[in-house]
C-alpha cells in the first residue's frame, strides 16, 4: 500500500513538474492520485488533489462529486451539499448525485429540497429503491406516515435484500396503529442496507490492492454493525493475500458471529495452521467446531490452547464452557474456578460468573445460581444471558416481583424482545397482576404474532380478569392465524370444557380440539382435558375411562397428591357431572 501511494505521488509530482502540461491533465493526474488516497482513507491528502483538481478543470464533473461524497462520509451535510449541488451543475441528470444530495438535505432538515432531489431521481430510473427510501424518510419526518409506508415498501419491492428498511417499516406500521405488520416487519429486519450504483465510487475500490485496505473497510463495515459488508471485504482480503492470517482468523470470527460455523471453520482452520501456536486462533477454532455440531473436535482445540497457556484465564474460561457443554460439570466447575483466580478482564469475568451461575442453576442451586448471575451484572451490566438467567432462578425461587423487574430490565434495552415481554407477562400472572400481564401479553403478541406462548399466556391473564369470552375470542383468532397449533387447540378445549361462565363452553367443540391436541402430543395434561371435554359433553362414561388411566398412572408414579385431585373429578363424572372451572 505505502509502495502503491508513493509511486503514484512521485509520478504525478514529475508530471506537474514538466512545462507545457495542459491543465485537464494536470486535474486527472492530481485527482486519480486523490481517488488512491482516498481508497486507502488517506482523506485529507485526498481532499487536497480533490480541490486542486477542481480548480484546474472546472467543468470537470468527477472532482466535486468526489468532494461531495468525501465530505458526506466524514459527517459535513452542509459542505457535501454544495459540492454534489455543483456536480448537478455539471451534469444535471446524474442519479447518484442526486440520491447523495437529496440524503445530504435530510440530514440539514431541508427535507422539502430533499424531497425534490429524490422525485427528480426517481422521475430519472423508475426502478430506483435508494430515491423510494428518500421519499420515505421525507414523507415520515413530514408526518405523512401512510405515503412513507408505502415508499418503502415499494423499495423493498424493487430491492428485496435491503433488510434494514423493515427497521422504520415497523415503526411506521406501529405509529399506524398494525401492531401485526410492524411484528412481521421487526421479525425480518436486518443490517443490509439499500445500495444503488455509483461508478464513480466504486472506481475507489479500483484504485486499491492488497489486503490491507480490505481489513480496514472490513473492521470499519463491523464497527457499524454492517456485517454482510464486512464479511464481504475479509472475503476480497483474503482472495488478495490467502496466506494473510489477520483476514483469515476476521472473516472466520465474523462468519461465526453471523451464524455460518461451517465456512467459518474453514477459515479458522487455515489461521490456526498459518500461526500453529495462536491460542486465539485456537480457541475461535474451538467454539466454531462445537457451534457446527462437531463439540468433540472443538474440545480438542480448546484443550490445546489451554496448555499452550495455562496461565491464560481467557483459555481456561472457554475450557470451563466446553466441558460444560460437553456435560462434564464437574470439569467444567474445576476449570472456571481457575479461571476465576487468574487474571481477567471485567467483560471475562463477567463470564466466568455467567458460567458457574449455569452450573448452579443446572444443580438447581437457585440461589447460589442467582448470586453469581448477579455478580456478573455488575460487571456487564448489560449481559443479556445473565440478565436472562437471573430472571428465571428468580421465578423458580417464587420471587415473581423480582423476576418481573428483570425481564423489564431486559425490555429497556431491547424494547422488542417478545420473548422477554412474554416472560414478563408471566412474572406478572403468577404475581397476581392479571391487568398488567394481560397488557403485556398483548404486547408480546403483536411483536410475535406466531408465539403460542404469548397468545396462551394472553388468554390465562384474561380468564384471571374474569373475561372468559375475550379469552375465547383470543384463542379462536390464534387458531385462525395459526391453525397448526396443538398449544392453542389444548387450551381452548380445556376453556371452553371447565369455563366458570357457562355461557362460554362449548362440549362438542372441546372434544374436538381435545383429541387433535392430544394425538399431536401426548400427555397427562392434554389427557385430562380430553376427559373434562368428554364430560362437558354429557359422555360421562368415556369421561370416566379416561379419568381413571390417569388416577392408575399418578398412583403408580407415586404422584399423592396429583392422584388425590384425579379421584375428585372422576366422582363427578361418575355422577354425571362435568368438571369444575378450571383456566386455560
Amino acid at each position: 500500500m505505502r509502495l502503491q501511494l508513493d509511486g503514484e505521488a512521485k509520478r504525478v509530482e514529475r508530471l506537474l513538474g514538466r512545462e507545457g502540461v495542459p491543465s485537464g491533465e494536470r486535474a486527472a493526474a492530481l485527482g486519480g492520485l486523490g481517488r488512491l488516497y482516498h481508497a486507502y482513507d488517506y482523506l485529507e491528502a485526498a481532499e487536497g488533489c480533490y480541490a486542486r483538481a477542481a480548480e484546474l478543470a472546472p467543468g470537470d464533473f468527477r472532482w466535486p462529486y468526489y468532494l461531495g461524497f468525501l465530505r458526506q462520509v466524514r459527517g459535513e451535510p452542509a459542505s457535501a451539499a454544495e459540492r454534489f449541488e455543483r456536480a448537478l451543475e455539471l451534469e444535471p441528470g446524474n442519479v447518484p448525485a442526486l440520491i447523495r444530495l437529496g440524503r445530504a438535505r435530510l440530514d440539514l432538515g431541508s427535507f422539502e429540497e430533499a424531497g425534490a432531489r429524490f422525485e427528480r431521481a426517481l422521475a430519472l430510473d423508475p426502478g430506483s429503491a435508494a430515491a423510494h427510501e428518500g421519499l420515505g424518510r421525507v414523507a415520515a419526518e413530514s408526518g405523512r406516515l401512510a405515503a412513507a409506508a408505502e415508499h418503502y415498501e415499494r423499495a423493498l419491492a424493487l430491492q428485496p435484500s435491503a433488510s434494514t428498511l423493515r427497521h422504520p417499516l415497523a415503526r411506521l406500521y406501529r405509529a399506524l396503529g398494525d401492531e401485526a405488520r410492524a411484528g412481521r416487519e421487526l421479525a425480518a429486519a436486518g443490517t443490509t442496507p439499500v445500495s444503488f450504483a455509483d461508478p464513480l465510487v466504486a472506481a475507489l475500490d479500483e484504485a486499491a490492492v492488497g489486503a490491507g485496505l480490505r481489513l480496514a473497510r472490513g473492521g470499519a463495515a463491523l464497527a457499524e454493525g454492517r456485517e454482510e459488508i464486512a464479511i464481504e471485504e475479509y472475503r476480497r482480503a483474503v482472495a488478495a493475500d490467502p496466506g494473510n492470517f489477520t483476514a483469515r482468523m476476521n472473516l472466520g470470527l465474523v462468519l461465526a458471529r453471523s451464524g455460518e460455523p461451517g465456512p467459518a471453520v474453514d477459515h479458522l482452520e487455515a489461521a490456526a495452521a498459518l500461526e500453529p501456536g495462536s491460542v486465539r486462533a485456537l480457541l475461535a477454532l474451538g467454539e466454531a467446531l462445537t457451534a457446527a455440531g462437531r463439540s468433540e473436535e472443538g474440545l480438542v482445540r480448546i484443550r490445546a490452547a489451554a496448555a499452550i497457556e495455562p496461565g491464560s484465564g481467557r483459555a481456561r474460561l472457554r475450557l470451563g464452557e466446553a466441558l460444560q457443554l460437553a456435560g462434564d460439570p464437574e470439569g467444567a466447575l474445576a476449570e472456571l474456578r481457575a479461571a476465576a483466580a487468574l487474571e481477567l478482564s471485567d467483560g471475562e469475568r463477567a463470564e466466568v460468573e455467567l458460567g458457574l451461575g449455569n452450573l448452579m442453576a443446572a444443580r438447581r442451586e437457585d440461589a447460589r445460581a442467582a448470586a453469581h448471575y448477579r455478580r456478573a451484572l455488575e460487571l456487564a451490566p448489560v449481559m443479556v444471558g445473565a440478565r436472562h438467567n437471573l430472571a428465571g432462578v428468580l421465578s423458580r425461587l417464587g420471587l415473581h416481583e423480582e423476576s418481573a423487574a428483570e425481564y423489564r430490565r431486559l425490555l429497556e434495552d431491547d424494547p422488542d424482545a417478545a420473548t422477554a415481554r412474554a416472560f414478563l407477562a408471566e412474572e406478572l400472572l403468577r404475581a397476581g397482576r392479571p391487568a398488567e400481564a394481560a397488557a403485556e401479553f398483548s404486547r408480546a403478541v403483536a411483536a410475535a404474532p406466531a408465539s403460542e406462548r404469548a397468545r396462551a399466556g394472553e388468554a390465562a391473564a384474561l380468564v384471571a380478569l374474569g373475561r372468559h369470552a375475550a379469552a375465547r375470542d383470543r384463542l379462536e383468532r390464534g387458531l385462525e392465524e395459526l391453525p397448526g397449533s396443538a398449544a392453542l387447540a389444548h387450551a381452548l378445549a380445556r376453556l371452553l370444557a371447565a369455563c366458570p361462565d357457562r355461557a362460554v363452553r362449548d362440549g362438542e367443540r372441546a372434544v374436538a380440539l381435545a383429541r387433535a391436541a392430544f394425538e399431536d402430543g401426548r400427555g397427562p395434561e392434554r389427557a385430562e382435558t380430553v376427559a373434562m371435554a368428554l364430560a362437558e359433553a354429557g359422555r360421562f362414561e368415556e369421561a370416566a375411562r379416561w379419568q381413571r388411566a390417569l388416577v392408575e398412572a399418578a398412583e403408580s408414579a407415586g404422584e399423592v397428591g396429583a392422584a388425590a385431585r384425579l379421584r375428585r373429578d372422576l366422582a363427578l363424572y361418575e355422577r354425571g357431572e362435568a368438571c369444575c372451572a378450571t383456566t386455560p
